[in-house]
Parts: structure tokens; C-alpha cells; sequence
């Protein structure tokens, strides 16, 4: 199951986000899950349909897909819709790429999001910023303070602004490991997958490489964070 970290980097298979997702027991996607789980997919669709998007989106693409059908034009609906929550699109890339599609131009040229991971003590303090004004803080105790906002707030827009170079980075699965206690973390979320690098202390203090980064962020984390 998913950890609130982990979530912050939207790179699940959309199996484990439909699992992970808290439905009402009388809910019909409660219901329609559960017929996923036994193996009834024609079921699961028709419960599921239309009642819980994006999550009804998903349990019908995995419907789909278990039935060795196609779910390409559903998941690209998704991925390339700006109005879509920018995890939500993350996991429909994703799915996308496990089944051979890659993104065109357009689709790697937008910087859907940013993880931000500062060592503190024996764990970090995590600030992730979203293209659709999403912002979440998971600090070092555990403790998760989130905020949407539409359109995104200049901090946010800045930020991205400054990490948007990072799209240039290969393109790499997440390391499932600590951060270095001399590294800043700094994962760009974009259509082909994660982009990834580990700062040094002089790069993100004055005239570094990504001061300007890392100050933007700090900018975000004190409007969210008074």
C-alpha cells in the first residue's frame, strides 16, 4: 500500500492507487472494486461507471485491461486534459507507458510537478508542488498540510518555473532510499517519468545551480506553512 510519500510522486500502477483509494462501504465504486477483485470485469465496469471520477475512470481502464482490450483512447484523455488533477495524469502517463505508448513533444515539454526532499535528523521534510495548483508538505515527524489552489499561486508558478530545466535530466524510476544527509532531493514529475537529482549544499546556497530553485520553494513552504 501506498504511503502518503509515495503518493506525492504519482508513479503507482493504477491497480495499487484503485486499492489504495477509501470508498464508503455502500458506495457503487465500493462495490464495482470488489467485482474487480473477483475477476467479474464486465460487472465492475457497469457499477462503476460515471460514479467516482477519476477513480471509476481507472477501475474501468484495469477492467479493460484485464480483459486484454485496449484503454488508450480513456487514458489519453486523461493525461492530456489540463483540467485533471496533474497526479491524476501522472498515473494515466504511466499506464500509458507500460503499454508502449510514449509522449509526443507537447505532452514532455510541460512540467506536471516537483518533490522537494530536505534531510532533517533521520528523515526529510517534503514540499511537492503541482501544475493545477496543488500543494502538499509532509514533514519530518509525518505530519501532511495540504492546499489547493486555481489557478496556481505565483510562488507555485515560479517554482515550477525555475524547475522546469529539469525536464532535460533523463527520465528514471524513483530510488526507494533515504535522502543523502549533504543531498537536497529534487524529483521533476513529467510525462515520460521522474527526473531526478541530488543537490549538493553549494548548489543550492548563492550562485549555485538550483539556488534559485531552492528558494523559490522555501517561498512556497512559508505561504503554505505560516
Amino acid at each position: 500500500m501506498s504511503t502518503p510519500y509515495d503518493l506525492l510522486f504519482a508513479d503507482q500502477d493504477l491497480e495499487e492507487i484503485l486499492l489504495g483509494v477509501e470508498l464508503p462501504d455502500d458506495s457503487p465504486l465500493y462495490a464495482a472494486r470488489a467485482r474487480l477483485w473477483e475477476g467479474d470485469y464486465v460487472g465492475a465496469s457497469h457499477l462503476g461507471a460515471g460514479t467516482q471520477p477519476p477513480w471509476s475512470s481507472f477501475l474501468e481502464i484495469v477492467a479493460r485491461q484485464r480483459q486484454g482490450k485496449s484503454s488508450e483512447r480513456t487514458l489519453r484523455a486523461l493525461a492530456e486534459d489540463p483540467a485533471q488533477e496533474a497526479r491524476v495524469r501522472m498515473w494515466a502517463w504511466r499506464a500509458l507507458r507500460q503499454s508502449g505508448v510514449k509522449p509526443d513533444g507537447f505532452a514532455l515539454s510541460e512540467l506536471l510537478g516537483l518533490v522537494v526532499e530536505v534531510p532533517i535528523g533521520p528523515g526529510s521534510d517534503v514540499l511537492a508542488v503541482y501544475c493545477d495548483g496543488g500543494q502538499r508538505y509532509l514533514n519530518h515527524a509525518g505530519s501532511l498540510t495540504a492546499k489547493q489552489e486555481s489557478p496556481p499561486s505565483q510562488e507555485v508558478q515560479d517554482l515550477l518555473k525555475h524547475a522546469f530545466p529539469l525536464l532535460k535530466l533523463p527520465a528514471e524510476e524513483r530510488k526507494r532510499e533515504e535522502v543523502a544527509p549533504d543531498r537536497v532531493r529534487i524529483t521533476a514529475l513529467g510525462a515520460d517519468g521522474l527526473h531526478m537529482v541530488n543537490a549538493t549544499p553549494e548548489e543550492v546556497e548563492p550562485n549555485g545551480a538550483y539556488f534559485e530553485l531552492f528558494t523559490a520553494a522555501v517561498k512556497v513552504l512559508e505561504a503554505l506553512v505560516p
